[in-house]
């Protein structure tokens, strides 16, 4: 895809990369904002200087290094607010320029159809349609969620995900029930694997061979210890970790500890929030007893790091850089890279 001819006037390249997420969106963007100089010069036809990439949405919620990439961002540096009437339809030009001369569109699945999108590529015309649509998480996507940049012609969607990780945030039990949670990439992928079930094990592997389904088997974020049970339950014990994957020296930790804090309850409500003056109730869980144990358990691995006293705000190091701590809450979006994890499982 990246040997594309990005120049082509017949028929240009034009990509839509979508996820569920603006984090997830800016994570692709932040890595070919990167890369966009290589992606230049790996285009066979001369004349392109740099990969035009042009990210849509709610720009208050955009990654600030992806901001000077955001559509409003670019048209406010070039028309300073506020617009008076004799610079609208300029505005309005520049706003279509801007759109027909990128290359890759970033957008939310929830953005993707803004009007100044609709109105420019819905029409089907080869001019003006996307060569390819990308969707990321795909597996975290309800099946109308994914269908949304779907209104755009195109010759080629490629759906990128795990459907046996999170699924879709569905908050109705009835919807759930009525398999709505499910994802257009499961829904393909139990299709696609039906078709190969059956007969022997070499017929089976050159129906799958035949397949649009390519399943990456090498994960690269996790010790062999942690892999171990989700590959053998999840995933036919096919995962693959290379050698060394998820050590770090600076880090002297068993991979993965399991505690069972016997005397803790769980409690339900609290933090409901006020209405005229009277507390709201809430279904949220907490159990004060496995905080307090957290933080206990904190302690003692920072004392195991070097850093015995947590309530003295000094610089930390960390191996040979500064050391980062986050606090934060692990939601049903990818939380990124982390040194290390303090998993605190309630019953739901």
């Amino acid at each position: 895809m990246v040997n594309c001819q990005f120049d082509n006037r017949k028929n240009p390249m034009r990509i839509l990369i979508c996820a569920p997420s603006n984090g997830a969106v800016d994570n692709i963007a932040l890595r070919l904002i990167a890369d966009k100089n290589f992606l230049a010069t790996s285009c066979p036809k001369k004349g392109v200087k740099v990969v035009k990439l042009l990210r849509i949405g709610q720009r208050n919620k955009v990654h600030p290094k992806v901001l000077p990439y955001h559509l409003e961002h670019q048209l406010d540096k070039i028309f300073p607010p506020p617009l008076d009437d004799s610079q609208k339809r300029d505005w309005c030009k520049t706003r279509e320029g801007l759109l027909l001369e990128a290359h890759i569109i970033f957008s939310t699945l929830n953005s993707v159809q803004a009007s100044s999108l609709l109105r420019l590529f819905q029409n089907g015309s080869p001019k003006l349609c996307f060569r390819c649509v990308i969707i990321d998480e795909a597996g975290q996507s309800t099946e109308p969620e994914l269908l949304m940049p779907l209104v755009y012609p195109t010759s080629k969607l490629i759906l990128i995900g795990d459907h046996l990780q999170l699924p879709a945030t569905v908050i109705s039990s009835f919807a759930q029930g009525k398999n709505y949670g499910r994802s257009m990439l499961e829904r393909s992928c139990k299709h696609f694997q039906a078709l190969c079930d059956g007969g022997g094990d070499d017929d089976q592997q050159k129906r799958l061979e035949q397949l649009p389904m390519l399943t990456l088997k090498q994960q690269f974020r996790m010790r062999p210890e942690i892999v171990a049970f989700p590959s053998a339950q999840f995933y036919g014990g096919q995962l693959q970790t290379p050698a060394r994957t998820g050590e770090n020296a600076a880090i002297p930790l068993k991979p993965y500890v399991v505690f069972d804090v016997a005397d803790s309850r769980e409690r339900k409500g609290g933090g409901g929030g006020k209405m005229k003056g009277a507390a709201l109730p809430s279904m949220s869980k907490y159990n004060l007893e496995e905080a307090a144990f957290v933080m206990t358990l904190l302690r003692a691995i920072f004392a195991r790091l070097g850093y015995p006293n947590l309530n003295k705000r000094k610089p930390m190091t960390f191996g040979k850089g500064a050391l980062k701590i986050k606090i934060g809450v692990i939601t049903f979006y990818q939380v990124g890279s982390l040194s290390f994890i303090v998993y605190l499982c309630l019953k739901l």
